[in-house]
């Protein structure tokens, strides 16, 4: 055997990930279990029973897809609605929506909530900004978000594919600006087998 040679196999390359495959954060924590007082993995009737039972009104939007108004665990936004979505018959995503509590800010309460989530979970997989610098203060950030000028976009993933978005700014198709927390777990419901 030459010097140079080893006996030690060489380490394998892993491939790259496909093009299309959302970054991966390396989280501190398990994923979430839920959010806002809602449970990943709950029946309908749960979920529905908690909405109801919390004193919001419940609705149906689409097939998988209800809304309650209001959260049953209170998050740092003012007058919150939750969509909560539906796979295979349990709760796999939870959407909250709403704006800033009275006298905080938009961006005082952006802060507030990625600061939180980075606390609990650790650094985000992707940031996406687009914050002009007359957005930057409080008094301004109202107006440049609700005219569409600034929008911050802030995900954590889990390679069990759970997924946390922060979302400032005016979504697509809304009349007016929001925070937005998504919350995802695929995983949660059942699996055929279990059907």
């Amino acid at each position: 055997m030459r010097a140079c040679e080893t006996t030690h196999p060489r380490p394998r390359r892993r491939p790259p990930p496909p093009p299309n495959a959302r970054p991966v954060s390396n989280p501190s924590s398990e994923p979430p279990t839920g959010a806002a007082g809602f449970v990943f993995g709950a029946k309908r009737a749960v979920v529905k029973a908690v909405c109801t039972e919390s004193g919001f009104e419940w609705s149906a939007l689409a097939r998988a897809k209800y809304k309650c108004g209001g959260v049953a665990k209170a998050v740092d936004l003012a007058e919150p609605t939750a969509e909560l979505w539906f796979c295979r018959g349990a709760l796999c995503g939870i959407f909250i929506s709403g704006r800033p509590v009275g006298g905080t800010g938009w961006t005082a309460t952006a802060v507030g909530l990625f600061e939180s989530l980075v606390g609990k979970y650790g650094e985000p997989a992707e940031r996406a900004a687009r914050i002009p610098a007359s957005c930057m203060k409080d008094e301004e950030a109202s107006d440049c978000i609700s005219q569409g000028q600034g929008s911050l976009r802030v995900s954590w993933a889990w390679p069990t594919a759970e997924r946390i978005e922060l979302f400032v700014g005016i979504p697509d198709g809304a009349d007016g600006p929001v925070i937005q927390l998504t919350y995802t777990s695929p995983r949660s419901a059942p699996s055929a087998e279990g059907l």
